[in-house]
Order: C-alpha cells, then sequence, then structure tokens
C-alpha cells in the first residue's frame, strides 16, 4: 500500500517547484532545474574540438564526432586510438547585500577515449566504412559556492512561516516546515487560527554553501562512410549516464544579540543517477575541395533518473541546542524521500560550414538549435504525470540558437588553433536569468606527424546569474554570481 504521507511530500515537493524555477534557486526538489541540468551541454571532447571553439561539425577525423556528428567518422583514412585526460579549474564570486565571496575547485579527470576502426574499399563508390567507441565527458558539476551577507529584510524561517501559516504542526512537512518548529525556530501564535511566529529577529547574517560534485558522461556506438571523398554519413547510439550530488547549507545567526537565538543551520543534501538513450544521424557534404557542408540531428534523450533526498536542522540558543530531523504525521522518523522519474530532453539540430584553405588551415561556423520549451518530466511518483510542471517548462524557457565558431593554422607539423562560442540564456524574457547566457574564449596548439599526434587545448567560459537564496514575498534575497571556468585538455593518439 502506497505511503499516504509519501504522497502528499512529493506533490508537496512537485508544487514547490513552481515557486521555484521562476526565483532560479538552488533549493532542491526542483525537477524544472533538474530538467535544465541534463539538458544543456557545452561541447568539449578532444582537445582539438575544444580549441576550436566546438566548430568540428565538418571536417571529421575527430573523436568528437561521435559527440558531434558522426559523419566525420567517414573522413578516416586509418583507424585510430586516443585518449584525452582534462584539467578543470572553476571560480565563483558572489554578491550579496553587498558583500562578496569566492571559492573555487580544481579536478583532474578523463574527458575522452575512444577507437575507431577504418576499413578503406576503393577508389571510387563506397570508398570506406569506419565504426567505433568513444567517450566523451559531457559536463563536470563539481563547484563550490559561497554566498554571504547580512539581511535586513527576511529570515530563512519567514519562509518556512509563509509556508505553514493556517497549518497545525500536525500538518508541516516533515522536511521543511516540521525541522524549524522543532529547532524552536518557530511556534503557534496563542488565539489564533495557527499563525506562527519566530525567536529569530532581524537582522541576521547570512551565509548559503552549495558543493555540487559528479558529471554526465557519454559513451557513444558510431559508424560513418564515405561516398567517393564527396558525401560523408553517419550514425549512432549513445548512452549518458548522470551522476550528480548536491550539499546546500543554509546558516544564519543573531549577530546584533536581540534574543536567547544564536545560529541555526539548515542543510539540504540530494543525490541523483541516472540512465538515458538518444540517437544521432550526420553528414558531411564536399562539393568542391575548399567547402564543406554539415547537418547532424540528435533525438532527445530518455532518461530515467532516481533522487534521493534529506534534509536536517541545528539551532542554538543562549542555554540550549537543539538537532531536528524529518518526522511522519504519527511521530515515526522520515528516512530519506527517494523519488523516481523519466526526463525527455530536447530535439537538437545542428548545421556547419567549413572552409578548407589547402594544407595551410581551416575555418568553420556552427549554429545549433535547441528548444528548451520541450524538455518533458514523465512518470512521476504513483503515476503522476506532471501535467502542470511540463506546462509551466513552456512557459519558463525558449529556443536558443548557439554558436561557434573556430579554425587553425597549420605549420609543417605544428597546427596553432582558436575559437569562440556563445551560448545564450535558455529562460523565456522577462525571467529572473533571461540573460544568463555563456560565452566560451578558445586556444590551443597540435603536433601531427604519421602515425602519431598530442593536442592541446584550453577554453575560458564566463557566466553570470542570479541565485535566489528562498522565495519570499516581502523581500530579495538575490545573490550575483559570477561564475568562470577554465579546462586544459591534453589528446594523445595513434594510428594505425
Amino acid at each position: 500500500m502506497v505511503n499516504p504521507y509519501l504522497k502528499i511530500m512529493v506533490m508537496k515537493k512537485i508544487s514547490l517547484l513552481i515557486i521555484g524555477i521562476s526565483l532560479v534557486s538552488f533549493t532542491f526538489a526542483q525537477n524544472y532545474l533538474d530538467a535544465l541540468r541534463y539538458s544543456q551541454f557545452f561541447p568539449t571532447g578532444t582537445a582539438r574540438n575544444l580549441s576550436v571553439g566546438g566548430a568540428f561539425g565538418t571536417f571529421g577525423g575527430d573523436m568528437s564526432a561521435f559527440y558531434t556528428n558522426p559523419a566525420g567518422l567517414g573522413v578516416y583514412r586509418k583507424s585510430e586510438i586516443t585518449i584525452t585526460p582534462g584539467y578543470n579549474y572553476l571560480n565563483s564570486a558572489a554578491d550579496y547585500y553587498g558583500r562578496s565571496t569566492e571559492d573555487f575547485v580544481h579536478k583532474i579527470s578523463l574527458d575522452n577515449i575512444g577507437f575507431v576502426s577504418s576499413i578503406n574499399n576503393k577508389s571510387e563508390g563506397l570508398v570506406g566504412i569506419s565504426f567505433g567507441v568513444a567517450y566523451n565527458k559531457l559536463k563536470d558539476f563539481n563547484n563550490n559556492i559561497i554566498i554571504s551577507g547580512n539581511n535586513e529584510y527576511s529570515s530563512l524561517v519567514d519562509y518556512f512561516m509563509w509556508n505553514a501559516n493556517g497549518l497545525s504542526p500536525d500538518y508541516l512537512d516533515g522536511y521543511w516546515e516540521w525541522l524549524a518548529y522543532d529547532g524552536l525556530l518557530m511556534d503557534t501564535v496563542q488565539g489564533t487560527n495557527y499563525e506562527y511566529d519566530t525567536p529569530v529577529f532581524l537582522p541576521v547574517s547570512q551565509r548559503r554553501t552549495i558543493t555540487t560534485k559528479g558529471g554526465i558522461g557519454d559513451w557513444s556506438f558510431a559508424f560513418g562512410m564515405n561516398y567517393n571523398n564527396k558525401l560523408y554519413i553517419g550514425g549512432g547510439l549513445s548512452i549518458i549516464r548522470i551522476n550528480y550530488s548536491e550539499v546546500s547549507e543554509h546558516y544564519e545567526y543573531d549577530y546584533m544579540f536581540y534574543s536567547d537565538f544564536d545560529d541555526f543551520t539548515f542543510m539540504q543534501e540530494l543525490t541523483a543517477k541516472g540512465t538515458g538513450v538518444n540517437f544521432k544521424l550526420g553528414l558531411i557534404a564536399r562539393p568542391v575541395e575548399f567547402l564543406r557542408i554539415g547537418a547532424s540531428l540528435q533525438t532527445p534523450t530518455w532518461y530515467d533518473i532516481e533522487d534521493v533526498f534529506y534534509t536536517k536542522l541545528y539551532s542554538t540558543f543562549t542555554n540550549n541546542t537543539y538537532t531536528a530531523l524529518p518526522m511522519d504525521f504519527d511521530g515515526s522518523m522520515l528516512g530519506e524521500l527517494v523519488t523516481e522519474y523519466k526526463l525527455v530532453t530536447p530535439f537538437k539540430s545542428t548545421g556547419s560550414l567549413g572552409f578548407q584553405f589547402g594544407k595551410f588551415g581551416l575555418l568553420s561556423f556552427e549554429a545549433e538549435y535547441i528548444n528548451y520549451a520541450s524538455m518533458r518530466l514523465r512518470e512521476g511518483y504513483d503515476g503522476y504525470s506532471y501535467f502542470d510542471e511540463n506546462s509551466e517548462i513552456s512557459d519558463y524557457f525558449r529556443d536558443v540558437l548557439n554558436l561557434r565558431t573556430g579554425g587553425e593554422i597549420r605549420l609543417d607539423n605544428i597546427a596553432i588553433r582558436g575559437g569562440f562560442a556563445y551560448y545564450p540564456s535558455p529562460y523565456e524574457k522577462g525571467e529572473l536569468n533571461e540573460k544568463s547566457g555563456n560565452t566560451s574564449i578558445t586556444a590551443g596548439i597540435g603536433f601531427r606527424d604519421k602515425n602519431f599526434f598530442i593536442d592541446l587545448g584550453s577554453a575560458y567560459m564566463m557566466h553570470n546569474e542570479k541565485y535566489n537564496l528562498y522565495p519570499d514575498p516581502g523581500g530579495d534575497n538575490i545573490s550575483d554570481l559570477k561564475l568562470n571556468n577554465l579546462r586544459l585538455l591534453a589528446t594523445i593518439g595513434f594510428r594505425f
């Protein structure tokens, strides 16, 4: 039999999504943001692809073709194996009520490994067939953000009371408002219809830390064919793995010593694991020697995702400390809240144009169309349809045209590369983060001989966004975030 309280909790979780998405808060259980988190990518792959801004869809002959355009496998004339270790550095800066804080993380990872087998048939007709398998790291979630400032307008407890007013303590959300009640941060006012008051007086000093870990990886199986060295077509299957964890710690203390209340810490923990699958088709045409035209299509990724969520609260008063853990309406302790759902990401289409200048170099332009309003949540707890939530997704998100360009200059065995990419904000006009796009500047160098090559690539991505610590009908708890990400890749490859 389905636990009725658990079902109520999941519905409460969903209702919080509607509030949270328009404010772009990191508060957990926001499946709208989950949808975007698992749908928005910035191509990396090999060091060569990274160096030219991810705009390598028309040239192929590179392991990034497994992710960008599988027709690029048809360009291979030899079999090849590559490995790409990487270094990722992310700096975060937050401004909140006039106070600035910074933090950073750095991590070494495996960004690409792949193998392509190439079979050359004849000099005309079906010239060659290539097939292979590759792993590409699509996303790195490792980050640490610290937000700190003195708030004269509201406390997180005000948000809890806003949700609790009119409800008996027995009906408070066991993972949210109940913790504030059990930790003596709020109590009912005698003679009222369950209105609440708090010993947490304003102003309060607030600090929010958000630590995220994990990533998204893509295992692709693909093939490419070469017709007369004029037309290349390819297709592939990708299996995507999500591994995400987030710990949020919200701390407040009474720096003015207005009452017996000293401080409290509200902690939220989320882990998410999922598996998805998608398919890709692509073609590259070379009507004349110097010109290449490319196009690729990627189906939506169909994910099965499981979220595990938990909260706890610690409060300190002059003479006592309290620990509050999630509790059911009958007084029994609640464990982790586990929810399973399906996610369908947007369809992607990419067009590219490349110019080959003999052996001197190349230049490429690429445009990628994605409609984020088409993201869909499916089959929630107990068959929940997400009808209202999907309607909100259609309202909050929009379609975008991602632009990438890059090129390389060849000096004998040495290639010097550079690129640029711009990813517009996926949020509709009028939303808090409507201008929250991503800009990437890339550069790199490579050495190639007959059977061996090594490439070094770098990308510096800049992103600004607004972060709301918690919804508050009477105040503004928005912090300005600046996230700067430096990626360094080194690809080593052998041809045989």
